[in-house]
């Protein structure tokens, strides 16, 4: 915790922060309009003690929990999803105080050139010099970190490309009684994302992918072409750079159930199989896959891009975590299917796939079914060594051989109801 002093010298406001360094970057301080504590403050300025700045006390319903921490809350626009609406909101500014490299630039004052987390140390020095430090106490959070490095994931504002989504998404809301959800629970999930959806940020700063189709000038002008351009589109300059990213893989992947086909060419194939019968995929990328291939199928087609979305159960480890190369957890099924049999394998992963719950696998699960599909195998060629001379034509000799095959086509019946009901552990 530490103080913002008022810029009159009247007092002081104390904010709590797990990030201290952001401090540098701060443009407001958030109160509840109905705190009774600051509601003589809102609209008055503090100082900031490092930089000199001068930034207002704003009410902000949305953003602050009065019964949280001190009930004030140090607004950083350029460095928290949160506040960067907050920003939009009240129209704040906004500073961006890092790096690339995680380093505090030149708005950071007297800090700048220190590794952001380095520098938390100095920085609260200073504020302890400046009799504004108000304690410390222990506070448990969530941290995004890398997957690969895992290092902490900082919130930093750039120029990225989007998509407005908003028409895309009202488009398949009108539709979305053309399209069947197995389980039927996930069409309450797919519709809540829609009717909140933000807008989509395409753009990403990888070196493998589709690159963005856009040329610049030396004069900043945008062209946008299918093809590469001669020259700008404005000035007519033949001095063009490539936007060096590149779509998000899931721009592209939304596109697949008809670019596949020859798309925009009506091509035979994709009049065949435009719209698709079943879309089978995971729960986890429904929205990141089935609602984008939803969006733009209506949008270029007119129509959904499937009939049924069918979301199987998610393959886990033995203890219920999701398997990644990271936590080295991963079952290959090659190497399942060289030492247990494909069969095994298969058996295994079907009898699990209630609808609505996660599959739990593990290489002793696999071999318990090995051994269940060995009897089954074992059955059956008991059957086919004693079964010469049998005609499937002829009529049933006796009672026996009438109950059997009437129990025959019971069992294949409920299969076939199952399976057109994707219950596949049934």
């Amino acid at each position: 915790k530490f103080a913002y002093p008022l810029a009159d010298g009247s007092g002081e406001i104390v904010v709590a922060t797990t990030r201290p360094e952001t401090m540098l970057g701060d443009t407001a301080i958030a109160v509840h309009p109905e705190d009774e504590r600051y509601k003589a403050m809102i609209g008055r300025n503090v100082r900031h003690p490092i930089t000199g700045r001068e930034f207002p006390i704003i009410a902000d319903a949305e953003l602050v929990d009065p019964k949280f921490g001190t009930g004030a809350v140090k607004v950083t626009p350029a460095h928290s999803f949160e506040d960067f609406e907050s920003g939009k909101r009240h129209r704040l500014q906004f500073i961006n105080i890092l790096n690339p490299d995680g380093t505090l630039n030149e708005n950071a004052g007297p800090f700048q050139g220190q590794d952001r987390i380095k520098a938390r140390g100095p920085l609260k020095a200073r504020l302890a010099e400046l009799g504004l430090e108000r304690g410390t106490e222990p506070h448990t959070m969530a941290l995004g970190r890398c997957q690969r490095c895992n290092s902490i994931v900082e919130p930093l504002m750039s120029k990225q490309w989007f998509v407005r989504t908003k028409p895309l998404a009202a488009a398949v809301v009108a539709r979305v009684d053309d399209m069947r959800f197995v389980p039927a629970v996930w069409r309450a999930e797919f519709l809540r994302w829609l009717n909140n959806i933000h807008d989509w940020c395409i753009s990403r700063q990888l070196w493998w992918g589709h690159q963005i189709p856009a040329w610049y000038c030396d004069s900043g002008h945008v062209t946008v072409a299918r093809e590469q351009p001669a020259q700008c589109g404005e000035c007519r300059s033949g001095r063009l750079r490539q936007d060096p990213d590149v779509l998000d893989t899931w721009f592209s992947s939304g596109l697949w159930p008809f670019s596949t086909f020859g798309w925009p060419d009506q091509t035979p194939a994709l009049k065949t199989f435009y719209p698709n019968s079943v879309m089978e995929t995971g729960f986890d990328i429904l929205f990141f896959w089935v609602a984008r291939m939803a969006m733009l199928g209506v949008h270029f087609m007119g129509e959904v891009p499937f009939r049924v979305v069918f979301l199987h159960a998610m393959v886990r480890d033995e203890k219920g975590e999701k398997m990644s190369k990271t936590r080295g957890n991963v079952i290959d099924p090659l190497d399942v299917t060289a030492k247990y049999g494909a069969d095994a394998l298969r058996f295994t992963l079907a009898s699990m796939a209630g609808q609505g719950r996660d599959i739990k696998l593990s290489t002793e699960r696999i071999a318990g079914y090995r051994a269940f599909a060995n009897k089954i195998w074992n059955a059956a060629r008991f059957v086919l060594m004693n079964a010469d001379g049998y005609d499937p034509r002829a009529k049933p000799a006796s009672v026996y051989d009438r109950w059997i095959l009437s129990r025959l086509h019971r069992c294949t019946a409920e299969t076939r109801a199952a399976l057109d009901g994707f219950q596949l552990s049934d």
